[in-house]
């Protein structure tokens, strides 16, 4: 698990200090990417969204979260299970 407390990310993230802002966006853009598609590890990432909760499975999506616009919630898909799994309700 990743830690995210703020003396360790300044510490990890000094190295980027001397870059131009356009060299950041650049890292910044390809790490919003690898995030999308299933945090960087390989294998295919979706973010789906509709008016119901979900049933089928995602299509072409080793990993995927779903977002229903109807009442907000949250949902992602388990691979091995086959099932959509409530996170926020």
């Amino acid at each position: 698990m990743a830690n995210c407390d703020v003396q360790t990310l300044i510490t990890a993230s000094s190295c980027f200090s001397c870059l131009p802002p356009s060299q950041l966006a650049i890292i910044q853009t390809q790490l919003l990417c690898e995030i999308l598609n299933s945090g960087g590890a390989g294998g295919e990432g979706c973010i789906i969204c509709g008016i119901s909760d979900p049933v089928d499975p995602p299509t072409g999506c080793d990993c995927a979260l779903f977002y229903n616009r109807t009442n907000s919630s949250l949902f992602y898909w388990d691979q091995i299970d086959l099932a959509w799994y409530p996170l926020i309700q």
